[in-house]
């Protein structure tokens, strides 16, 4: 999983197949990982675009996983799509300056790393987006959602979408934006996953 191109350097496939790896092709890597060390429980938590491919691989291998988290993620689900156009938007030095003018600057900052070429290749190109929704499927206790109040990208609204639809899913919040979960509030991040 490491050896996805751009990330580590190396150099990705060719051919006419994208240089990532599948959603059913990180299923299999992370069902054989599992296999060779002898795990009979596997636990799964992804951060951002973590999480969107965790949604992918629950398609393939729905029973994979014992506990998944989706941190900061903008999982696809039904009526849940509102931080979407913000990830895809092609950004200009003028709505980028209109964003620190309207929003200060932990949107901008959030939006930069949005806009960046590499970022947006892999949004664009990794998976295709049908792969991003998430089935709805298998959301219960066992399911974790962790989002921020001020989140641009993972919006907040997911909240009440999961306890009207799927009331048994886990909800942890925090009072930041997209990733203030990992960057400002760690320690409580790791806190909310140990106790799940």
């Amino acid at each position: 999983l490491m050896e996805c191109p751009g990330l580590s350097g190396y150099e990705g496939r060719g051919g006419n197949q994208s240089p990532f790896p599948r959603g059913d092709e990180i299923a299999d890597c992370i069902e054989r990982i599992k296999k060779s060390l002898g795990l009979g429980t596997l636990h799964a938590a992804g951060h951002s675009f973590g999480g969107m491919l965790l949604s992918s691989v629950m398609k393939y291998r729905p029973g994979l996983f014992q506990r998944i988290a989706f941190c900061s993620a903008p999982v696809m689900l039904f009526r849940t799509t509102e931080g979407w156009p913000r990830m895809l938007k092609e950004n200009t030095a003028k709505s980028l300056l209109d964003t620190w003018q309207q929003h200060g600057p932990a949107k901008l900052i959030t939006q930069l790393l949005l806009s960046d070429p590499w970022h947006q290749y892999a949004l664009r190109h990794v998976i295709n987006m049908p792969e991003y929704v998430h089935q709805e499927t298998g959301l219960d206790d066992r399911t974790l959602f962790v989002l921020g109040d001020e989140d641009n990208v993972a919006v907040p609204e997911t909240r009440e979408y999961l306890a009207d639809l799927h009331p048994s899913v886990r909800i942890a919040r925090h009072s930041g934006g997209h990733g203030d979960d990992v960057f400002l509030f760690p320690g409580d991040l790791a806190a909310t996953l140990t106790n799940f």
